[in-house]
């Protein structure tokens, strides 16, 4: 679940339950091998890169706090702040210095909260309100923030403020309901899940000052995505033109053993195949 293709698009990190336990492992495109990265007794979920592609932030421990880990599985995990509440990782700033993370609210609730990775690694809260803000993700130029909230009278919709100072201004993105929100690497595009698990796409004019606008939704891909988790269950290469989506795998009944393994090579291969660039 989670996955989270590296900046440099050669790998893939992605949280893989084994043996009733979430580690987070790394997926090599390239050597086609799955390396485990988290290696302690406790769930690890939710992995998030760092711009330079060095490291991997997760979630681990009870409360669940943050966490990073050098992506070549060198040395140990280091706890970033310690807190008795939980907290769950979403986006990472351009220059690698702040870490944007949902943290249970007063309320019962999730608020968004941000965390300096350099010099005292203080947290202080981003978006707090009584409605809950989930998803978090910072625009390739750090300049914006989109996020989803249930502050609307229906579904939750996703928003897009100024970064990191949120209360310059708010727009809402989606029209019919929104979660998961996800930059394009280019910026201009705004990718979210629709309430029926399409993935949606909107485009975007904005730069580094207050201009900011967009266009309408429109479809990128029918099939719904799977996302029984509150995270993101989809991610996008690179250069922009093929996601990584997870797909519910089809039920069997409950008598009915699994008669066979299939394992799937060259992915990306069979992908570009099946979605060219052009």
């Amino acid at each position: 679940m989670y996955p989270r293709v590296s900046p440099d698009g050669q790998r893939v990190a992605l949280q893989v339950l084994t043996d009733g336990q979430f580690d987070v492992f790394i997926w090599d495109l390239k050597a086609q091998t799955l390396t485990r990265l988290t290696l302690s007794p406790e769930d690890e979920s939710y992995p998030v890169w760092t711009p330079d592609g060095k490291r991997v932030v997760f979630t681990s421990g009870r409360p669940p706090n943050l966490f990073w880990q050098a992506a070549d599985g060198t040395g140990t995990a280091e706890r970033l702040p310690h807190l008795a509440k939980g907290q769950y990782p979403h986006s990472i700033s351009p220059d690698g210095r702040t870490v944007v993370f949902r943290q249970e609210g007063d309320n019962a609730d999730w608020d968004l909260h941000v965390l300096s990775l350099d010099g005292e690694r203080r947290s202080q809260p981003l978006i707090a309100t009584p409605f809950g803000e989930f998803n978090g993700e910072i625009s390739p130029d750090g300049a914006w923030l989109a996020y989803q909230s249930r502050e609307s009278s229906g579904p939750s919709e996703i928003y897009v403020r100024p970064f990191p100072d949120v209360e310059r201004g708010r727009q809402q993105i989606s029209t019919s309901g929104g979660t998961r929100p996800m930059w394009a690497r280019s910026g201009r595009e705004l990718f979210y899940l629709a309430t029926d698990g399409r993935l949606m796409a909107v485009a975007i004019q904005a730069d580094s000052t207050s201009a900011f606008s967009h266009g309408n939704p429109r479809v990128v891909a029918d099939t719904p995505t799977w996302a029984p988790l509150p995270g993101r269950s989809y991610d996008v290469s690179p250069d922009g033109q093929r996601f990584l989506m997870l797909k519910e795998r089809e039920r069997r009944k409950a008598d009915e053993t699994p008669s066979q393994l299939i394992v799937v090579l060259n992915w990306l291969e069979e992908l570009k195949r099946l979605a060219p660039a052009n």
